[in-house]
């Protein structure tokens, strides 16, 4: 087996306005660790990031672990959890409507607490032939808080132009 350790350094700048919904209108910095272990047909994969500016401030960390199960199959799992101080979970307020006696209205408004969010994904990426790789992954959020759908597929059709 081997093992492997690398850093990254990732710098957002300020290009869009916060006003028309186009960035969070300052620069953001991410400071990225990233190790990595394989053992036969096992290979172990992990970040860990943290950030600061932008919407506020980040640390996430993801483990994931891919398996090539045949030459041509490999199996793919992957554990993901983002905590950024600057985006807060939403909430529903429900409330009587002002003018129409008897109907409630529902918003959804910014919640106190900051939002954490934990995802997994489940998947495979098959070599079809030399230059075409078939991949089906879903994506299952962990935590409910937030807009998030109960799960998200994914399939892609890859062709690389060289061998």
């Amino acid at each position: 087996g081997s093992a492997h350790a690398a850093a990254a350094v990732e710098v957002r700048l300020p290009t869009g306005r916060e006003e028309d919904l186009l960035g969070a209108g300052t620069a953001a910095l991410r400071v990225i660790g990233i190790g990595s272990a394989e053992v036969g047909r096992t290979s172990l994969h992990g970040n860990v990031t943290v950030g600061t500016g932008g919407i506020g401030r980040e640390l996430s960390f993801s483990g994931a672990v891919a398996h090539a199960a045949t030459p041509r199959v490999t199996l793919v799992g992957e554990v993901l959890a983002r905590r950024a101080a600057g985006a807060q979970a939403i909430s529903e307020v429900i409330a009587p409507h002002p003018r129409i006696a008897g109907v409630d209205t529902v918003r959804l408004v910014p919640g106190g607490s900051t939002q954490v969010v934990t995802l997994a994904v489940a998947g495979f990426k098959w070599n079809v032939s030399g230059t075409w790789l078939l991949q089906g992954n879903v994506l299952l959020p962990l935590t409910e808080r937030g807009l998030t759908a109960r799960y998200t597929p994914m399939i892609a059709l890859d062709y690389s132009f060289t061998r």
